[in-house]
C-alpha cells in the first residue's frame, strides 16, 4: 500500500524510485562500502529495505535507534536481534550459519530456538571483527557475498568505547565478501564519524558509492497521492492535493503521512495539511 506508513519492503510499494533501486543494487554488487543520504522523511528506509529483498543476498539488518547513549550491553542487544532476525530469515541454512557463529568468543546459539546470547561481561565480550570474519567465511560458503546494513549509522558516532570506523576499513580492505551500506538522515554528522575528509580517518582514500533520496517533483506528488487514493478507492478533490503538494514539497514520507491522516478522516484533510507540514518544520529544525 503507497500509504502505509512503516517503510516499505516489497518493490510494488516503492514509489517511482526505480533509479535510486537500480543503483544501490549495482552499488552492493560493486562496492565494498555505500552510504544512502537524504532528508528526513524520504524513503531512505524503504529503498534500503526493498533493496535488501531484491538483491537476492543474505544481509543482516542493524537499527541502532534504540538508545540515546548506547553502552555495550545496548549494542549486544541490538547486535543479538539483528542475528536471530538474520537466522530466522535463512533457516534453510541455519546450521551452516550457526557452525560459523559458535566459535565466536562471547556468543552462545541455542540450536532449537534459533535464539542467540551475547555476553556484555568485559571479559567475554564478542569481538566485532571476529563476527565479520565469519560472516565473510560463510559468504564465501554460500557463494554470494553478505550485506551489513545499518540504517541511520550516524548513531554509531555515540559509540565511543570501540573503533568502529576502524573495523569497516578492514572489512573494506580485507573481507571481500562482505557489503556494507549505511543509511543516514543527518548527513554532516555521518560524513564527519566516516571521516570521509579527514586524513586522520581508517576510511580516509577509500571510494565509498554514495546514493541520495529526491523530493517528489510537482506532477510525481500529485500522481502518488492519487494513486493512493485510489488504491484505497476514496476521492479526494484535486484542489486538496494540489495545497498538499505544494506545501509538503515532494517529501514522500509525508506526503504518505497526509494520505493515511485523510484516508482516516477525508473531512480534514485540509487541517491535516497544516498538522502535517508543523509535524515537518519541527523535525527540519
Amino acid at each position: 500500500m503507497l500509504f502505509d506508513l512503516r517503510p516499505k519492503t516489497s518493490r510494488r510499494d516503492l514509489y517511482d524510485f526505480d533509479r535510486e533501486l537500480k543503483e544501490l543494487i549495482k552499488s552492493i554488487e560493486l562496492n565494498p562500502l555505500t552510504v544512502v543520504i537524504g532528508i528526513r522523511r524520504s524513503g531512505k528506509t524503504s529503498l534500503l529495505r526493498v533493496t535488501l529483498s531484491e538483491c537476492d543476498y543474505p544481509y543482516i539488518y542493524i537499527d541502532p535507534r534504540f538508545y540515546v547513549a548506547p553502552t555495550y550491553r545496548d549494542f549486544a542487544y541490538i547486535l543479538k536481534n539483528s542475528i536471530e532476525d538474520f537466522l530466522r530469515r535463512y533457516g534453510g541454512v541455519y546450521r551452516r550459519v550457526i557452525e560459523f557463529l559458535k566459535n565466536i568468543k562471547g556468543i552462545s546459539v541455542d540450536v532449537s530456538t534459533l535464539s542467540i546470547e551475547i555476553s556484555w561481561r568485559r571479559n567475554e565480550r564478542i569481538e566485532l571483527g571476529e563476527l565479520f570474519i565469519a560472516l565473510d567465511n560463510l559468504a564465501k560458503d554460500l557463494r554470494k557475498p553478505i550485506v551489513v546494513a545499518i540504517d541511520e549509522a550516524q548513531e554509531l558516532s555515540k559509540i565511543t568505547w570501540m573503533p568502529i570506523t576502524r573495523i569497516f576499513a578492514y572489512i573494506y580492505d580485507n573481507l571481500r565478501n562482505l557489503r556494507i551500506v549505511l543509511t543516514g538522515s543527518e548527513v554532516g554528522v555521518l560524513f564527519k564519524f566516516l571521516g570521509i575528509e579527514d586524513p586522520s580517518s581508517p576510511l580516509y582514500g577509500r571510494y565509498i558509492h554514495i546514493v541520495k533520496t529526491r523530493r517528489l517533483s510537482r506532477e510525481e506528488s500529485i500522481d502518488f497521492l492519487e494513486k493512493g487514493f485510489s488504491e484505497l478507492g476514496i476521492n479526494i478533490p484535486r484542489n486538496i492535493i494540489e495545497k498538499a503538494v505544494e506545501e509538503l514539497d515532494g517529501v514522500i514520507g509525508w506526503l504518505t503521512l497526509f494520505g493515511y491522516t485523510c484516508y482516516l478522516n477525508s473531512d480534514t484533510c485540509v487541517e491535516n495539511i497544516d498538522k502535517i507540514l508543523e509535524q515537518a518544520i519541527k523535525i527540519g529544525r
